[in-house]
Order: structure tokens, then C-alpha cells, then sequence
């Protein structure tokens, strides 16, 4: 780099070969997906620290998308905009409604899937997501001047025990359908750093009970929560629930979540909104069955 001149190095590897290559004599190199992370950023590009970056678009292998029975498969350069083009009847529904959350085509169009799981900053309740549809990824780093690959679920590159990881090359999504999904969200995670918040839900109802319950809690300052504690609640109370009960329910996730996960005000005051949206819409959902209606 000239001296006084902010202009990175970039590099475009067209393979993974040449990617392993790169890494090799440049290990601290910044990852450039979409770039909407990097952009938004005050000083991140050009900057005189970001000396070296590596473009992944025209690797082709990150751009690929398969499905068979079991899981759908994507490279981690696809972007949510084209997951929702050809996987819209595929993936669960809790992914579709968290992709449509995040705004328009102009935010979708950029955003790749493996951006909006590992950026430099979070900028999604994608993972969190993902986390609960027991979602994997394939991750990719540089040992002994070689290129190795192994899986992980997603929950594994998040908390105090995060991996150390490289680059995630590809997602894997179940195709299972859990009769309850939600997904709920107040505020932007771009420009309502301090109060916004999603929540993801899914499980399974039989008839005024729930099963295999999964919760996930995220805000924009810190990875996202699940909590086991919090999922046994729901299981362990049987639908529908009066106004009274349905407030010391969501007192009590709202309660454990806190001794968790530092919210501000406005953020507990959002999710206790949001849990009394989704235990709302339970309880309608139990009161609408038939064997709920004969009870």
C-alpha cells in the first residue's frame, strides 16, 4: 500500500484453491460478501487497517443451492433475496418471515446468507433463526498451509465458547415442518442498535399441548439466546391460557431471559409485547381446533 493512499489490496479468487492460497500468505484478510456489514461502517472501507481484503463473489461454489428429501443446501455467497426465489416453499416458514423482516430487495439483493450469519457485527435475528431449525453450516479454515473443512451447528459460533472459524462455505436446513412458527420483531437491527429485538418460536402442537418447543431471543449488541429453561415453560403448561395466566407465563421467559442477556427498558418492554403476541396467537390457534372447541 503507497504511503497516504487508503486504498486496500483487494483480491477475487475463483475457487476455493485460489481462496486457500490467498489465506495462506494473508491470513487476517477481511471476507467480503455483500459488503452491506463493511460499508455501514464510519472509516471501514477504504481504511489504512483494512489493508487486505478478499472479494468471495466469483467463486462458484459458494453460489450454489441443492436440496434432496431430507435438508435444502446453500452456498454461503446465495443471498436471502434468491433463498426466498428458490426455496420459498421450502425452507420453514420462521426463515421466510425473518428474511421479509429485514426490509426490501435493495437490502435482500446484497445480503448473503453467510454474511447474515457471521458479520463483523450482528446485524440479523437470522441466526438465532437458524439456531432453532437445527441448522448447520460447513466452515472452512487454513491449517498447516492447507484448506480444512468440517460442520457445525449454528449455535456453535456464537457465546463464550464460539469456535474459532474461517470462512463458512455452506448452510444446511432441514426440511421438517413444526405445525407452530412465529416470528416477531420491533425495531431495525441497523439503525436501533439499543432497542430492537426478534424472537423466533417453533414447535409442535397436539392438541392443547405444546411439544419440542424452541425459542430464540436476538438484539443487535450481543449474540443471540436460547434458553432450555425457558423452552421446558411452554411444555409444561397447557393451552389456552387466561389473561392472568398468560401474564405470569410471559413474566416468567421475560425473567429468565433478563438474568441471561442485558436488555434495555425498551427492549424487555418489546419482548414482553411480542411473547404476548405469540401466546395469543396459541391460544387462538388451540381454541380453533375442534377437539379443543368439543372440550
Amino acid at each position: 500500500m503507497y504511503e497516504g493512499l487508503r486504498s486496500p489490496n483487494i483480491y477475487n479468487p475463483s475457487t476455493i484453491t485460489e481462496l486457500s492460497a490467498i489465506l495462506q500468505s494473508h491470513p487476517d484478510a477481511i471476507f467480503w460478501a455483500g459488503g452491506t456489514s463493511l460499508m455501514r461502517r464510519k472509516d471501514s472501507y477504504p481504511s489504512s487497517k483494512s489493508e487486505e481484503i478478499i472479494f468471495l463473489g466469483q467463486i462458484d461454489e459458494l453460489r450454489r443451492f441443492q436440496r434432496n428429501d431430507r435438508l435444502v443446501e446453500f452456498g454461503s455467497m446465495v443471498t436471502l433475496d434468491e433463498i426466498l426465489s428458490v426455496a420459498r416453499t421450502v425452507i420453514p416458514e420462521v426463515l421466510v418471515r425473518n428474511i421479509e423482516s429485514i426490509g426490501g430487495k435493495i437490502l435482500t439483493r446484497r445480503i448473503t446468507i453467510g454474511g447474515a450469519i457471521k458479520s463483523r457485527e450482528t446485524m440479523s435475528s437470522i441466526p438465532g433463526t437458524l439456531s432453532i431449525l437445527d441448522a448447520s453450516c460447513e466452515v472452512r479454515t487454513i491449517k498447516k498451509k492447507r484448506l480444512h473443512s468440517k460442520w457445525y451447528p449454528i449455535s456453535y459460533l456464537f457465546g463464550k465458547n464460539a469456535i474459532q472459524y474461517g470462512l463458512i462455505s455452506r448452510i444446511r436446513i432441514p426440511i421438517y415442518e413444526r405445525n407452530v412458527q412465529e416470528f416477531k420483531t420491533a425495531g431495525s437491527f441497523v439503525r436501533e442498535r439499543d432497542s430492537a429485538v426478534a424472537i423466533s418460536f417453533v414447535a409442535n402442537q397436539d392438541q392443547n399441548v405444546i411439544n419440542d418447543a424452541r425459542f430464540s431471543f436476538s438484539i443487535p449488541t450481543a449474540p443471540f439466546v436460547s434458553l432450555r429453561e425457558i423452552d421446558n415453560m411452554m411444555q409444561t403448561v397447557r393451552f389456552p391460557l387466561d389473561p392472568k395466566e398468560a401474564q405470569t407465563l410471559v413474566n416468567m421467559i421475560l425473567e429468565s431471559l433478563s438474568s441471561e442477556i442485558k436488555l434495555s427498558p425498551v427492549q424487555a418492554e418489546r419482548i414482553k409485547g411480542l411473547l404476548k403476541e405469540i401466546v395469543g396467537n396459541i391460544n387462538i390457534r388451540i381454541l380453533s381446533t375442534p377437539m379443543a372447541e368439543a372440550k
